[in-house]
């Protein structure tokens, strides 16, 4: 519903500037809404590279912090101007999201004080893809390299705003990947999580769980950052983590990408045909991609892939499965397929570890096979519960000292005396 005025409870998102020098474009926003627990906030979106401000600046903020407003229940107000595409596509959005997930997230009024007609839509012009170094961004990348111009690369989504560790890592390895492909790494920084993901207690709502970013956030963010670079490129493709046979209600997802395009940009919902072992056999033709292939979800001082974590451990299995070498890849830790009965993936993982075992099964890896049936099967394990009962006894002991060396405040009694 678009409505012209405003009202009580309303997040209101207000463009300040845009500033390019140096060869660094900053786009900034102040947001207002009474269920913040700071507000005013001032939303970042930082390009390393000469960007172009788009006519219809409003799209990307429209994108960026639709979901948020529909989290606290909050109208939502971009003071710049949106094109008329997306005021209408957005509500088709709403509607979607919150069939998916009706108890968290309602459908509320946007208020669009100017739009912009919608552009023509440019089918021969440059192409992007996002990339991380991860599996979905190398097959994008190799399967569109004949049309794309750029990788983009972004700091603040997966990694913290402020990280000075990995960062530099990550940077790294996607400025040579970016060098073996011929193409442009346009680097990008946001402080949008400090402000607008749930998980943090940015919101009076509390959310109880820890994953609003992957379940919900993060597809609408990567739009947001195309619709940015809307005057740059036709196209921009974000990877898909999900098989189509897969998919789910989820952060990311083909019918978000549609509707959260504009007339100016496309924004492609990529690579969802394709398992992740078709994906990992295609990669690994490319010596570079497993050479500088970066996985890690534990962001690791100094560790590129810590090899321990469980997207490591997950993108191990399949490498294993298609038959490849593991040691191609730069893991921190060999695998261990024995440690692996003490962490367990969650459950909603477990379509993928299954895919991973039927691979195994076609190659006869039958102590891989029977891995994956005991960490995605739910049943007891001695060695995991033992693990368990260990960790919780140490947490203990630990707990119990640190009282114990606790010093005393002598003056703690000087009332009853």
């Amino acid at each position: 519903m678009l409505r012209q005025g405003s009202i009580i409870a309303t997040m209101v998102v207000e463009p300040l500037r845009f500033e390019a020098s140096g060869g660094v474009s900053r786009f900034a926003a102040e947001m207002r809404s009474e269920q913040a627990v700071r507000s005013p906030a001032l939303i970042q979106f930082n390009f390393l590279a000469d960007v172009d401000p788009p006519r219809a600046l409003g799209d990307a903020w429209l994108a960026a912090l639709i979901v948020p407003a529909m989290f606290v229940g909050e109208s939502l107000e971009i003071r710049a101007p949106v094109s008329k595409r997306l005021t209408r596509t957005v509500q088709e959005f709403q509607r979607m999201f919150h069939s998916w997930f009706p108890e968290l997230f309602q459908i509320v009024q946007v208020i669009i004080p100017e739009t912009v007609p919608t552009s023509a839509e440019r089918d021969d012009g440059p192409a992007a893809t996002f990339f991380s170094c991860g599996v979905d961004s190398w097959y994008s990348a190799l399967t569109h390299l004949n049309e794309l111009r750029a990788l983009i690369t972004v700091k603040g989504f997966d990694m913290p705003f402020n990280d000075q560790v990995v960062w530099p890592l990550t940077v790294r390895g996607v400025s040579e990947a970016a060098s073996e492909l011929g193409l442009q790494s346009i680097k990008v920084e946001t402080n949008i999580r400090d402000h607008a993901d749930a998980s943090f207690g940015v919101f009076k709502r509390k959310y109880e769980k820890n994953n609003f970013w992957g379940t919900y956030f993060h597809g609408v963010c990567l739009d947001a950052v195309a619709l940015f670079l809307q005057e740059q490129f036709a196209r921009v493709y974000v990877p898909a983590s999900w098989h189509y046979p897969r998919l789910q209600a989820w952060g990311a997802h083909p019918l978000i990408d549609t509707y959260l395009s504009s007339g100016r940009v496309q924004i492609v919902h990529d690579g969802a045909d394709a398992a992740r072992a078709d994906k990992i056999r295609a990669i690994s033709k490319v010596p570079a991609a497993l050479r500088l292939l970066r996985v890690c979800a534990a962001y690791t001082r100094g560790q590129y892939n810590c090899g321990v974590c469980e997207k490591c451990r997950r993108t191990m299995f399949a490498l294993r499965a298609v038959g490849v070498d593991v040691s191609q890849v730069p893991f921190n830790a060999p695998l261990n397929l024995r440690a692996l009965e003490q962490k367990p993936p969650k459950p909603y993982l477990y379509p993928i570890y299954q895919e991973i075992a039927d691979e195994a099964a076609k190659r006869g890896d039958t102590e891989l096979v029977e891995c994956i049936r005991m960490l995605t099967s739910g049943s007891p394990s001695v060695r995991r519960e033992w693990h368990r009962w260990n960790t919780r006894m140490r947490r203990s002991v630990m707990k119990r000292w640190h009282r114990l060396r606790k010093p005393r405040n002598p003056s703690a009694g000087e009332g009853h005396q």
